[in-house]
């Protein structure tokens, strides 16, 4: 009988110790738990504080310069190169910040026949959003586009000339520029010609202005 008793006592106390040891390993085990919580929340409360939104979307350095066309050829300039009397066409110049594009158009009379001819720039320093591969990615995805017809140009890093009109399109450091003008109101076999000169005269000016 008094060992059934003793027996009742250590079962108790065996019980009572247990309860004892699981209870203060829940508490260690909630305090730990607590602290590695607070780590993360601090973490990422200071990668929160020091890293951008990214939702605002990647941004250009602030210094990099935007133009406007006739910034990279002047109407004057465009006179002596065409041959013609090139004023700017006024009311014309046309900005897009979504696209990065800024255009602007040149007016000359080409046998009695009034030439409207185009210049834009595309630019990732005006761009609202550096995303995915900047203007370089447009001109890429033209270039693919009109594989079929375009001609290659030895200007800037990548250029092209249209078939069937003529235009340059040509990308140098973070700028895509179109050049559009016309030789002759009937014909278009020299407009490529010509583009390709003012295209030269363009990226001179455009490299003098990045220096």
């Amino acid at each position: 009988m008094k060992r059934t008793a003793w027996s009742v006592v250590i079962a108790l106390l065996v019980v009572v110790l247990l309860t004892f040891a699981v209870g203060c390993g829940s508490e260690e085990a909630t305090s730990s738990s607590d602290a590695v919580a607070g780590t993360a929340s601090t973490e990422a409360s200071e990668t929160s504080e020091s890293s951008p939104d990214s939702s605002e979307g990647e941004t250009r350095p602030a210094d990099a310069p935007v133009f406007a066309p006739q910034d990279l050829l002047s109407a004057a300039e465009a006179s002596e190169i065409t041959g013609f009397a090139v004023t700017m066409d006024e009311g014309s110049l046309s900005e897009d910040p979504a696209g990065g594009t800024i255009s602007e158009r040149y007016y000359y009379d080409l046998d009695g026949t009034g030439i409207h001819a185009l210049l834009e720039v595309h630019q990732d320093s005006y761009k609202a959003s550096a995303a995915d591969e900047g203007v370089l990615g447009d001109f890429t995805f033209n270039q693919d586009l009109l594989k079929d017809e375009i001609t290659a140009v030895q200007l800037g890093e990548q250029a092209f000339t249209l078939n069937n009109t003529g235009q340059l399109h040509m990308y140098y450091q973070g700028y895509y520029i179109v050049v559009a003008f016309d030789a002759d109101p009937y014909e278009t076999s020299m407009n490529a010609p010509l583009n390709v000169k003012l295209g030269e005269r363009i990226l001179a000016n455009l490299q003098a202005a990045l220096q």
